[in-house]
């Protein structure tokens, strides 16, 4: 009984801490998630282009990690961030 606790108290804390830390395969990312992959106007350098015309030039979507929605990938910082606070040097980026 003492080993079954154990475990299940093992896997709490990790379902916590994923939960807590963000998305193991997105690098510890609490603003990102699995999910398609890419930055097709999605940067803090070119999120303000993001419209229906420039997306439809976009490649397709490839299995990764994104940012969550309301955010963008500042290249500078290398973090998925509120647009109002990219980085000077994010905004300029031509990564």
């Amino acid at each position: 009984m003492y080993s079954v606790r154990v475990f299940l108290i093992t896997i709490l804390v990790f379902f916590v801490a994923e939960t807590v830390l963000g998305c193991r395969e997105c690098g510890g990312y609490p603003n990102a998630h699995i999910g398609c992959a890419g930055y097709c106007y999605n940067r803090c350098s070119n999120y303000q282009l993001n419209t229906p015309e420039n997306r439809a030039t976009c490649p397709p979507c490839e299995l990764g990690w994104a940012c969550n929605e309301g955010y963008v990938y500042d290249d500078h910082i290398k973090e998925c961030v509120k647009p109002e606070n990219c980085s000077a040097e994010g905004l300029k980026s031509t990564e």
